[in-house]
């Protein structure tokens, strides 16, 4: 959906070969590198990636072996040549950079393995008691409508609107690289959205600089690659999901944003703060109405909410192993 906008009958939000990763990028820049900025692009390094991490325990004791293992078992599979140390190490780096502004802040090192689910997959129809068919522009109608003018995702809108008129039915499928847990100061649950990119930044030649990883330059990137559409959909999903599997379910507690994680730009503790965001990591929470609206342009109603889940499947919604994560969502 990011490199093709939806597609006709089954619209793939997330692919088997992450092709929204573009292929290499020549040249080179001022500033401090990045650590993987030797290992080449493409989308089959970005496949690669998402592999390591979705079987890598990142809360592993000997975090660096279990990595290097890891490495060890994907570049078996990998057609070209590629220096595994240099892998081991930035993938290392990407884990252990804080999420937020605050550096004692959480990490991807953080998060245990039963507070994720790693490929949640999902497949939801579309409009299924509706023949009106979802359209871009209709997303891009409610995208101005409920998102702040003040709201730096704002300008989304524009090139929403500006996008090929396209008018899509079937499915929406996809899978999402990670969602975790995480505990709320007042006892509750929230979950958030990761997704990673392996994208070489800037996109003009140079040889990419941790600084090139700024929110504002991520920002220019999740919309012109229409990443910020492809979250809205993945928050949908999440929604979705946890409306049926959590008891008390409240999108504006639950619902814990996504995070888009250029993990070429996140080098460890010390990766730079710029302008109150961390460097290689673009943080978006939509909010509960806008989330809403577009899952019931979806649905092609207004949902009426299911029962309240039992305990068991609330101790559930997180648990299940590699056989959980691949629940779909109907």
């Amino acid at each position: 959906i990011t490199s093709n906008v939806p597609h006709i009958y089954g619209a793939d939000v997330g692919l088997a070969l992450k092709d929204d990763e573009p292929d290499d990028i020549e040249g080179g820049s001022e500033g401090s590198p990045v650590l993987m900025e030797s290992l080449r692009g493409g989308m089959r390094f970005g496949t690669m990636v998402h592999q390591i991490f979705e079987h890598v325990d990142f809360a592993a004791t000997d975090l660096a072996g279990e990595l290097a293992a890891e490495d060890e078992t994907a570049l078996r599979w990998y057609p070209e040549p590629i220096d595994g140390a240099v892998l081991a190490v930035g993938l290392e780096a990407a884990i252990e950079t804080p999420l937020v502004e605050d550096s004692d802040g959480l990490r991807l090192r953080n998060i245990t393995r039963g507070d994720r689910l790693d490929e949640l997959g999902f497949e939801m129809p579309i409009r299924p008691r509706s023949t009106a068919r979802v359209s871009v522009e209709g997303i891009a109608r409610i995208w101005r409508e409920l998102v702040p003018a003040d709201d730096p995702v704002a300008v989304y809108a524009d090139r929403l609107a500006g996008l090929p008129a396209s008018e899509f039915h079937g499915f929406l499928s996809g899978s999402i690289d990670l969602t975790y847990r995480v505990a709320l100061s007042n006892g509750r649950e929230q979950f958030v959205v990761v997704d990673y990119k392996t994208n070489r930044l800037p996109m003009r030649g140079q040889t990419a600089a941790v600084f090139d990883y700024a929110p504002e330059h991520l920002l220019e990137v999740m919309v012109n690659s229409n990443y910020l559409l492809q979250s809205l959909l993945y928050q949908v999903a999440l929604h979705r999901y946890l409306r049926w599997r959590q008891p008390d379910y409240d999108p504006a507690v639950h619902l814990g944003g996504s995070q888009y994680l250029f993990v070429r730009g996140m080098v460890g503790p010390d990766t730079p703060v710029v302008g109150g965001g961390r460097c290689g990591v673009f943080s978006w929470k939509p909010a509960p109405d806008l989330v809403e609206a577009v899952g019931q342009l979806v649905e092609g109603e207004q949902h009426v909410w299911p029962p309240v889940p039992t305990a068991g499947a609330a101790r559930s919604v997180l648990a299940g192993g590699s056989a959980g994560c691949r629940r779909r969502l109907r």
